[in-house]
């Protein structure tokens, strides 16, 4: 196809380009490649930062950022202050930290809207790059498309899971971590050496971050074997990088001994039995079902697909990695992310063999076109500005949404919007604390907790907070007895030395009831879903 030059008489209509030569910015396919990213990113933006296990790692962070990584339990009163602690996530932890102090509660929900549209950008780009290497390889634009609409499908396989914790930083490193396992399998010998190299710093970073860089372990094992089994040319790479891996583990503070804490922590017996997070996926929530159909589906097709094959499968590893999060993924909830984010090449791969593999000739592109997308495209990336936390309370939203947040402190975070806080942090409560110190100790429910371990620290610390290995199994049993409300909970918290309740009425609705109807308590504070009691003066009390 030929470009009019100087010597084309100006009367002749400027001919179209072919899609080769069309400039990246211009092209359809950029349009569906940035979707998946740009929809992660709003949804990201759009949900309130939940008091979970965020507010505890903060606080850590801060610890660290005074020199020194600490190793006692230093927040909560259930069990004593020198209690051991390993935190383990001690690099994610500093940078909570120190996103809180830059850029306050606004940078915190920047922080997981980056992470998760980075890591959506990186899965998108690696799935694409596998597309156009298949031996059949589709077209571009339909490559495209293939690549958007399985990351839109992991994208709501783990939209349950993407509260901001030292987790969100773990699934940025996993998106990297499938890009690059993407390219060391894909390149040449000398190449590979690099991917190869990144793959171990990556993980040896990701050892210091959170404990799921057992999924880089693992996975690289799995990978290594389904090489080795098939005696792939590239498996004695496969197996270098995994023992290489495996070895980089022992870079951070505690050495090999990270291993033994990974094991117990994954073995927890509290949270196999009462963390719902921890428990496996059922069909009552839509994601856990779509991950069950997910799950089957790209058996089912793989197994179809293979039969119907005339050549040898050459990628019995990925195979091997897709039984291992799957494994994982059955396990526990939690562990959903990583099946939905590995699986999505996959499935591209299996959708273009079956719907694009012989491309038929791109259309030539009319150079008015490369302006209109651009036009589209520059659209698109405007449009995730009006969910930032800056924009997004100028804008009427309706009542339901506004109701999923709690009111931002401005004694804490004076420079921060509305719209940030999730409707489960407890923050009329705590500010009423600070002005009302208590008594006594301070009954919490867990994640009511964590969110105290920042708000008034280090003056009145609760009695729990959402680290289940720091606190025995005993102790959680009891809580959860407590929390059920069982007849005399009322008086047993008085005779336990605890002048105040902070509860949630969602999680705790027996001893909430318990306490309403008790004369010995009486309500001070309610909001959001959490509720303040504080005991009364016994009359021998001066």
């Amino acid at each position: 196809m030929t470009v009019p030059t100087p010597e084309t008489p100006s009367t002749l209509p400027a001919k179209p380009v072919s899609a080769p030569d069309v400039p990246l910015w211009g092209r359809m396919e950029l349009l569906w490649l940035v979707m998946a990213p740009l929809c992660a990113l709003i949804f990201a933006l759009c949900s309130p930062l939940a008091p979970n296990d965020l507010w505890y790692h903060v606080r850590a962070g801060e610890f660290i950022a005074r020199g020194a990584i600490p190793h006692q339990n230093g927040m909560s009163n259930g069990v004593p202050l020198d209690a051991p602690y390993y935190y383990q996530s001690w690099l994610a932890e500093l940078g909570l930290f120190a996103t809180l102090q830059v850029g306050g509660l606004s940078g915190l929900a920047l922080l997981r809207g980056f992470c998760l549209s980075a890591t959506l950008s990186l899965v998108v780009a690696a799935t694409f790059r596998r597309l156009l290497r298949l031996p059949s390889a589709p077209a571009r634009l339909p490559a495209a498309r293939l690549s958007a609409l399985s990351a839109l499908l992991g994208l709501a396989i783990l939209s349950n899971n993407v509260d901001l914790r030292p987790q969100t930083f773990s699934v940025l490193l996993f998106g990297a971590w499938i890009f690059a396992v993407g390219e060391f399998r894909a390149q040449n010998s000398s190449k590979r050496a690099l991917w190869a190299a990144f793959l171990v710093i990556l993980t040896a970073i990701w050892a210091n971050t959170h404990g799921a860089f057992a999924v880089s372990i693992l996975g690289l094992a799995a990978l290594a074997l389904g090489d080795a089994l098939s005696r792939h040319p590239r498996a004695r790479w496969s197996v270098a990088v995994a023992l290489a891996s495996f070895a980089a583990v022992a870079l951070n503070p505690r050495g090999l001994e990270l291993y033994v804490y990974v094991a117990q922590l994954s073995n927890n017996e509290i949270g196999q039995r009462f963390i719902q997070e921890w428990k496996s996926p059922g069909l009552g929530e839509w994601h856990s079902a779509l991950f069950w159909l997910t799950a089957v589906g790209v058996t089912l097709w793989w197994a179809i697909s293979q039969r119907a094959a005339k050549t040898k499968n050459e990628n019995w590893g990925e195979i091997a990695a897709f039984g291992l999060f799957f494994i994982m993924a059955a396990r526990d909830q939690r562990a959903m992310i990583w099946f939905a984010l590995w699986t999505t090449p996959l499935l591209a791969s299996l959708a273009a063999q079956k719907f694009a593999s012989s491309p038929a000739p791109e259309r030539p592109l009319p150079r008015a076109a490369w302006f209109f997308n651009a036009v589209l495209l520059a659209f698109l990336l405007l449009c995730p500005l009006a969910f930032f936390p800056a924009i997004k309370p100028n804008f009427p939203w309706p009542r339901e949404f506004a109701r999923r947040f709690a009111p931002t402190p401005a004694s804490l975070f004076p420079a921060d919007p509305p719209l940030l806080l999730e409707n489960t942090t407890p923050v009329a409560a705590a500010q009423w604390l600070r002005r009302n110190p208590p008594r006594g100790l301070v009954f919490t429910d867990m994640v009511c907790g964590s969110y105290l371990t920042w708000a008034t620290h280090p003056d009145i610390k609760p009695w729990c907070d959402p680290r289940i290995e720091l606190f025995p199994v005993a102790f959680w049993e009891d809580y959860l007895r407590l929390s059920s409300g069982p007849p005399d909970a009322a008086h047993e918290l008085a005779r336990r030395g605890f002048s105040d309740a902070l509860l949630d009425r969602e999680t705790q609705p027996g001893l909430v009831r318990r306490l309403q109807q008790s004369p010995q308590w009486q309500l001070k504070v309610h909001g959001g879903s959490t509720v303040l009691f504080r005991r009364k003066k016994d009359r021998a009390t001066p």
